[in-house]
């Protein structure tokens, strides 16, 4: 189990700052529950609820930020963690999403008793982790955090 180390929460507030060209901005968990017209029902935060002309929709809000990140370092990380989700050796292929930039980093730990995935798109950042309370090995050829995360 994960008693030392960082957080889901930690990761996915680090692996944000990539698709934001280097600005860093505290991590929020928020929860909007909206009705089929896209009303908000339900929220703990500020936000708008978009629907565009296919009836898709988007949420969106703000947060403060700061840069810690060149841009320059944020395009070759994010380059390499699209590899990740994109090239076919690459370990968290199955976070794929049609016609969306995906990108992110997979994790096991030596006796397979953790398996992570960090990803995110232009839009969205998280991290899974998947694993039992006590030492007990993953018995999974297929890194169950990337197919959680992925869906």
């Amino acid at each position: 189990g994960l008693t030392n180390g960082v957080s889901t929460y930690e990761m996915a507030a680090a692996y944000a700052t990539f698709p934001r060209n280097g600005s860093y901005s505290s991590p929020y968990l928020y929860t909007v529950v909206t009705d089929s017209d896209g009303n908000i029902i339900l929220s703990n935060g500020d936000y708008t609820v978009n629907t565009d002309s296919d009836g898709a929709v988007s949420i969106s809000g703000s947060a403060d930020s700061t840069a810690i990140l060149s841009e320059s370092t944020c395009f070759y990380m994010n380059y390499m963690l699209e590899g990740v989700v994109n090239e076919s050796a690459g370990t968290g292929t199955k976070a794929k999403i049609s016609g969306m930039t995906v990108a992110g980093k997979t994790g096991t730990t030596t006796s397979d008793y953790d398996r992570w995935f960090v990803g995110y798109t232009p839009y969205y950042t998280a991290a899974v982790w998947s694993g039992y309370d006590t030492n007990e090995e993953i018995n999974s050829s297929v890194n169950p955090s990337v197919v959680t995360w992925q869906r």
